[in-house]
Formats: C-alpha cells, structure tokens, sequence
C-alpha cells in the first residue's frame, strides 16, 4: 500500500502493488539482488471525481544484511500503463 501526499488537501492518491520476487543466487556476496514484476492499482479522488490506474511493475533491489536479523533494502521499481512513473526507495526489514 503507498499513500502519496498531494499538492492540495483535498486531492487524494493511493496505490496498491501485488508484485513477486525472484532472488539471484551470489556466492560469497554480503547481499541478495532481487528482480521483481507484478501488478500496479493507483487510485485518485477529489471532491466529486475519482479515477483509476492499472499498470505493470518492473524493478530490482539489493536485500544488504545490516546485523544478525535486519537488513536495509534499497529498490528502484518503474510502473509502465495509463499512468507511468518510477518509484526509489528504501526499506529496513526485520526477521522474527
């Protein structure tokens, strides 16, 4: 789920992502490369409108292990449909 801060309070913009991950195999690496697709929904209201976005994602990330049970996921990922754009981040996962 991405909530995306707008311009004006009253516009609204959200966006669900089904993606899977396919992990490449490193030997001796500190880190997993990962590649993954899926699917893209992105939603927008105003007052008295709304409209929806379907699209296909595509991108990779690197899972680094930061310490015994986290690891520090940068990822870059583009969306390709009625509404394109690319999306950059980063994620702190932890195992339980």
């Amino acid at each position: 789920y991405d909530y995306i801060i707008a311009e004006t309070a009253s516009d609204n913009w959200w966006g669900l992502d089904f993606d899977g991950t396919y992990t490449f195999d490193m030997v001796n690496a500190k880190g997993k490369l990962y590649a993954l697709a899926g699917l893209n929904l992105l939603y927008y209201t105003y007052p008295g409108y709304s409209k929806n976005y379907t699209g296909v994602n595509f991108g990779a990330g690197y899972r680094l292990s930061v310490g015994n049970k986290m690891e520090l996921v940068p990822e870059a990922k583009i969306t390709v449909g009625s509404l394109s754009y690319l999306t950059l981040g980063a994620k702190l996962m932890f195992s339980l």
